[in-house]
């Protein structure tokens, strides 16, 4: 069985320096993540809106395989990948 490390003071310290060196870049990205996926759900539900004669799981799977889908998707891609 081997035995559990733990961290340092130091090392939490640090850790601790990290996060609020980098808050505002964390929240930004947050921001962005969550703008993103907002959109694509946004998408998703227009064009499953559509499809409203069939069941919801085969109106979601029209959604998805719609090209418009992928192409409002696209533009999304730099800024969700951004860091």
């Amino acid at each position: 069985m081997t035995q559990r490390a733990f961290i340092s003071e130091e090392e939490v310290e640090r850790a601790l320096d990290w996060l609020r060196d980098n808050a505002k870049d964390i929240g930004a990205a947050k921001e962005i993540a969550v703008k993103c996926e907002k959109m694509v759900k946004h998408t998703v539900a227009l064009l499953m809106k559509e499809q409203a004669g069939i069941p919801v799981n085969a109106q979601e799977r029209e959604a998805l395989a719609d090209p418009r889908y992928l192409k409002n998707k696209r533009p999304l891609r730099p800024a969700c990948m951004k860091r």
